[in-house]
């Protein structure tokens, strides 16, 4: 082989070799070392807090902002599955035979749930209690007795009676009495009523109760999915914001070691990582041809 045909093809192979191991050596300073050793220290591993910082910018303000996720999440497509999936729930629903206590028994226990069903009734009770009596009801019921009484045909018996006015002062009084004695004796009634209402529920099978509505599933399902997008779309701001989906992709890159950030990379971008070392090589080959040429004259 001539001389000059042999070093032609040397500078050839020569330039595609450096360029592949240059390209190659520089892919893996980016990475490595993972730790710092004297002044040498791998690109990202470097600078990781860095890059976790404007990769979660980047996400949060130009991938998947607010304005972004609406338009992708709140489309009559999600709805549609949102729909279908609340269906399926219903369907299961049909098919429940056991009783409404039984299925809280099985999550909760049973001292559980009766605790809780005591303590429902009680806490309803004051409170319907308590509407009660605020609204004053001892003076309106004796205001509207009256009313209803006098608009009634009277005997001459009740005309004496009634002709009678009850003065203002003397109403409010006895109502103050009234109210007394509602707020006494109420909460007992009314936590002894919502207990047996309770009672009544929790004995009832699901698929029981299920067939009772089962004419209003359309209606339900219909007004469930609007209350969802209503929900979603009134405060798909707010949730971002409680979310923090920045902050979340920084923790977890931060959270990675320089070993899984570097696979997981290296996962994402193989292909462009293999084409860039070979890249070098056609370069490097290219050079060497250029050289070759040059040589030549």
């Amino acid at each position: 082989m001539p001389a000059i045909l042999f070093k032609f093809l040397l500078a050839i192979l020569l330039g595609a070799i450096i360029g592949y191991i240059t390209n190659d050596v520089a892919i893996w300073m980016l990475f490595h070392p993972h730790e710092k050793k004297w002044i040498l220290h791998g690109v990202i591993p470097k600078n990781q807090s860095r890059l976790a910082q404007a990769i979660g910018d980047m996400v949060a303000q130009n991938l998947l902002d607010t304005e972004t996720l609406k338009a992708s999440l709140l489309t009559d497509e999600t709805f549609g599955k949102i729909r279908l999936g609340l269906a399926e729930a219903l369907h299961r629903v049909r098919q429940e035979e056991r009783t409404l206590r039984q299925i809280l028994e099985e999550q909760a226990g049973a001292e559980t749930v009766t605790v809780y069903s005591n303590q429902l009734a009680a806490q309803a009770a004051s409170f319907i209690t308590s509407k009660i009596t605020e609204e004053k009801v001892g003076k309106l019921l004796l205001q509207y007795g009256s009313r209803a009484i006098s608009a009634k045909q009277k005997t001459s018996f009740f005309d004496t009676l009634w002709s009678f006015k009850m003065s203002d002062a003397k109403m409010t009084e006895i109502g103050n009495e009234i109210d007394l004695l509602i707020a006494e004796k109420a909460p007992e009634l009314l936590e002894s009523r919502i207990s047996g209402i309770e009672e009544e529920m929790l004995s009832f099978r699901v698929c029981d109760l299920y067939q009772r509505y089962e004419d209003k599933e359309e209606a339900l399902l219909d007004k469930a999915v609007e209350v969802i997008r209503t929900l979603l779309e009134d405060n798909m701001e707010r949730l971002m914001r409680e979310i923090n989906l920045r902050q979340i992709v920084v923790d977890k890159i931060n959270d990675l070691n320089p070993a899984e950030l570097e696979q997981l990379l290296k996962e994402v971008i193989a292909k462009e990582l293999s084409f860039i070392v070979w890249a070098g090589a056609a370069l490097g080959a290219l050079m060497g041809i250029v050289q070759g040429i040059i040589n030549l004259f």
